[in-house]
């Protein structure tokens, strides 16, 4: 666990929304790793719903992420302020797509974390 926290703090420098993506993908990788190690029937299917899961909303934030950035031209945090009135649409997704990344108890990601964690 300690090497997924490592990889988290040159994301706290980070202005870029898609490499702060990406440092977000090191981290969620070592968690399906943790799945393989127990070497069980269960742990290799806490993985697969755990990818599932990963997979929807990391597409869908990288995505949305790029949908933005295509129409604004930058993909620089700072240039997404505002973005609820200029896009409210894309601005909602994003926001599900990251709580969900977040792993909060509403969203999809605490359920697939939660699974990985009761195997």
């Amino acid at each position: 666990m300690i090497t997924c926290e490592v990889f988290y703090l040159p994301a706290v420098w980070q202005n870029n929304l898609k490499r702060l993506l990406a440092y977000s993908s090191i981290a969620h990788a070592g968690y399906m790793l943790m799945g393989v190690v127990v070497l069980s029937n269960e742990g290799i299917a806490a993985v697969m719903i755990y990818f599932a899961v990963y997979l929807f909303m990391n597409l869908g934030a990288f995505y949305i992420v790029m949908l933005i950035a295509n129409k604004i031209g930058s993909e620089v945090i700072e240039n997404y302020k505002g973005l609820g009135y200029r896009t409210p649409f894309m601005a909602v997704s994003l926001s599900i797509f990251l709580l969900s990344l977040t792993e909060l108890p509403p969203t999809a990601g605490f359920i697939g974390k939660l699974y990985l964690f009761a195997m």
